[in-house]
């Protein structure tokens, strides 16, 4: 079994190594970190609807959605937020993928997938403005 842990285990540790290059250490207040969060439920265009969750751990912002965001649009929202942002896919269930607004032109599995969830082109750009939206309204 050891030579077939071993390979996943070096992978592993030399992801963890590519991404340890790409961080900044973490700025929390002298008295310890300070927690905020906000929830709401996110209704796209198409009818669906997402409860998600923004936290807030010092200047770490931690989002989670219930669907498969496509990274086009976890880049997007990296982008609109200062400080390291943690996006959690997948949480409390999940309700289908999505994708970015150029993506649904492809109608590959994913998008057929979205559709069928009731997801329509824009929605995904739309969460990420709720979420911005959420952890700006975060003190």
């Amino acid at each position: 079994i050891r030579d077939r842990l071993e390979p996943v285990a070096l992978a592993a540790a030399s992801f963890v190594s590519l991404l340890s290059h790409g961080t900044r250490p973490v700025q929390l207040p002298p008295d310890g970190p300070v927690l905020h969060a906000a929830s709401t439920t996110f209704t796209a265009e198409g009818g669906p609807e997402c409860d998600v969750t923004v936290v807030k751990i010092g200047d770490v912002t931690l989002a989670t959605v219930p669907v498969e965001l496509f990274g086009e649009l976890s880049l997007r929202l990296r982008q609109k937020l200062p400080g390291p942002v943690l996006v959690s896919t997948l949480t409390n269930g999940w309700q289908s993928y999505l994708p970015n607004e150029d993506a649904f032109a492809e109608g590959e599995y994913e998008i057929r997938n979205s559709r069928h969830g009731g997801f329509e082109p824009g929605d995904g750009e739309a969460l990420i403005d709720a979420l911005v939206a959420l952890a700006e309204g975060l003190p």
